[in-house]
């Protein structure tokens, strides 16, 4: 069972299961929405859910990736420095 499933079908809110992990209520929208948590975040998620959600529940969920830099305008000609 994915965590979004999770929360509906126990009637949790966000907010609620966020504070219950001791994390924010983003951390929860970002892994609900298939980012993949942290492996602690994972270990303590698939304690407070007593195993329904597990580890093979974010097989598929998008890695986190760090992001990415916006690249700098080259000068132009006759531009000062």
């Amino acid at each position: 069972m994915d965590l979004s499933a999770y929360l509906k079908t126990h009637n949790i809110s966000r907010a609620t299961f966020a504070a219950t992990l001791r994390t924010s209520r983003q951390n929860v929208s970002r892994w609900c929405e298939g980012v993949m948590p942290r492996r602690e975040d994972i270990v303590k998620i698939m304690a407070e859910t007593k195993g329904e959600v597990t580890p093979t529940d974010f097989a598929f969920a998008k890695p986190v990736r760090p992001a990415k830099s916006k690249p700098v305008p080259a000068k132009q000609e006759g531009q000062a420095a």
